[in-house]
């Protein structure tokens, strides 16, 4: 009964002690030099130091110093002593004479004291898992690390090794708070790219702690970043009109985000990408067409083209290409046209036409066309000079056989006239014709 009387009061008196304490256990030895009985104990204690040196302070005091002569005054007034060898422990309860004063009993003691002051470990122990649970990490901490002193002292590893964890994850939680917290300063500024970090960070911690409800905000709060990051980054993209890799980006917003209004926006914003996509592969095609002489096949698509694009100045752009395949579609035509009345002969309605074609290609900067619509204007003016000259030939020669046959007819006339005029002057039996011109010409009257 005695001794659980002592370790009851020792209990409570360490339960009001501070822990920042040396040891738990504070033995005052009174003895004397010349006591025979105090030689044994003090024998039993030097075993005591270094079994329990970890939580027993002993401090051995002579009562026959002079300097000790209160100390002995006021212990021995407080605790009725008379005589050594005596042990105060903790100032509170007195072992007298060697009898009491024994090896077994003093570990018994002690280790009763120690299993108490572990029962007081888990009492502070469990106030700071309570604190915990509160998110009152700091005070935890300081619950935590009583807790752990106490432990030490007991030497129970299995609980100093939690007890550690506790302080470690107490630790934890107070850096990922103030993680978050800085994220969410970020978050609050829109400075998401900046506080993605800090969030995966935090995350890491909430995650090792096993804390569902914040590692559920983390991740909410990742998704928004993330979202509003790529969202951005597509923007830009979207602005730059760098279609392709806009899309990309918009597509992966949208695996960060569950709103049926923003993922609708989104759709537009692909659509319309993907439109001026179209627009920009029509135009291409429409300028292999152009560099093929494809000019028919050109103009539709660049009139495609330009019916899918936005922007205005492409828009224009693509117009007048179209409308520079029409120049050139009419430009062909003309050739052609010419060519054709060219290999049908008809030159003369062919060299106005090639001309034409000529200035048309020039102008469209044609060269190879304008000089071959050239080589056959200059073909056709040759067929008309030829043509022109043969008429002049033949007339020539129409002229000539014409005042041949005038002169040969006035020869013809004279001839006859000359036989005529010697027919009227016949000279008949030698006698002369001019007898008879009375007659005649009465005959003829």
């Amino acid at each position: 009964m005695r001794k659980r009387a002592l370790f009851i009061g020792l209990l409570l008196l360490f339960s009001s002690m501070p822990l920042t304490h040396a040891a738990p256990l504070d033995i005052k030895y009174f003895y004397s030099p010349s006591c025979s009985h105090c030689r044994v104990v003090s024998g039993i204690l030097d075993d005591i130091g270094e079994d329990y040196a970890d939580v027993v302070e002993i401090d051995r005091i002579n009562v026959n110093a002079s300097e000790n002569q209160d100390v002995w005054s006021d212990y021995s007034s407080r605790f009725s002593l008379s005589g050594v060898p005596v042990l105060i422990i903790n100032d509170e309860y007195k072992l007298a004479g060697d009898i009491k004063i024994t090896y077994d009993n003093l570990v018994d003691l002690i280790e009763e004291i120690l299993s108490g002051i572990s029962v007081k470990g888990d009492e502070l122990y469990n106030k700071g898992v309570k604190e915990m649970e509160t998110g009152e990490f700091e005070s935890a901490i300081d619950y935590f690390e009583q807790a752990l002193e106490i432990y030490e002292l007991a030497g129970d590893e299995n609980k100093i090794d939690l007890t550690e964890g506790k302080i470690q994850d107490c630790h934890d939680f107070i850096t990922a708070g103030e993680i978050y917290f800085e994220a969410e300063l970020l978050y609050a500024d829109k400075e998401y790219a900046d506080a993605i970090p800090l969030y995966e960070e935090a995350l890491a911690l909430y995650t090792d702690l096993g804390k569902t409800s914040l590692i559920n905000n983390c991740e909410v709060r990742l998704r928004s970043c993330r979202f509003f990051v790529t969202y951005q980054d597509a923007m830009a993209a979207y602005d730059a009109k760098e279609w392709e890799e806009a899309i990309t980006l918009f597509e992966e917003a949208k695996q960060y985000t569950s709103k049926k209004e923003t993922l609708d926006a989104i759709n537009e914003h692909i659509s319309f990408c993907e439109t001026q996509l179209s627009a920009l592969e029509l135009y291409g095609q429409a300028e292999e067409a152009f560099a093929n002489g494809e000019y028919a096949d050109a103009k539709q698509l660049y009139n495609d083209a330009a019916t899918l694009i936005a922007d205005p100045e492409l828009k224009s752009d693509y117009n007048e290409k179209a409308a520079l395949c029409d120049k050139f579609i009419v430009a062909h035509e003309t050739y052609e046209y010419g060519v054709s009345l060219y290999e049908q002969e008809k030159y003369d309605q062919a060299l106005p036409v090639l001309r034409t074609a000529k200035e048309k290609f020039s102008e469209l900067e044609d060269t190879q066309m304008a000089e071959s619509a050239q080589e056959y204007a200059d073909k056709a003016q040759q067929k008309i000079d030829e043509a022109t000259q043969l008429q002049e030939e033949e007339q020539q020669e129409r002229r000539r056989l014409i005042i041949a046959s005038g002169i040969a007819g006035v020869i013809v006339v004279v001839a006859l006239l000359v036989l005529l005029l010697t027919r009227r002057r016949p000279v008949v039996g030698g006698v002369d014709e001019s007898e008879n011109a009375p007659e005649h010409e009465e005959h003829e009257r």
